[in-house]
């Protein structure tokens, strides 16, 4: 999976500073733009993540019978909370 990862890098800048788009390659971009779009990715990466392990975490609890309000509860609601305000690429 790292060499996979590693490749896609690799690609990526490669894809970056090749691609012209309004007349210039996307690795000229400024700054902010960059930030901005490492920010969205990094908000989608972790709301997706949240939803993932939630769920998962979910399923294994109850599978093994629990169903009142518990430790697990107190870490997963606010987790939901957070994906629902701040976990999403989109504004």
């Amino acid at each position: 999976m790292c060499t996979a990862l590693d490749r896609i890098l690799a690609l990526f800048v490669t894809h970056t500073t090749e691609e012209v788009q309004f007349g210039c390659p996307w690795a000229s971009l400024k700054p902010s733009d960059v930030l901005e779009l490492l920010i969205a990715v990094a908000r989608s990466c972790a709301g997706h993540m949240a939803s993932v392990v939630v769920h998962h975490g979910n399923q294994v609890h109850g599978a093994i019978g629990k169903t009142r309000v518990d430790e697990l509860q107190e870490s997963t609601d606010p987790t939901l909370a957070w994906r629902s305000e701040f976990g999403s690429a989109h504004d």
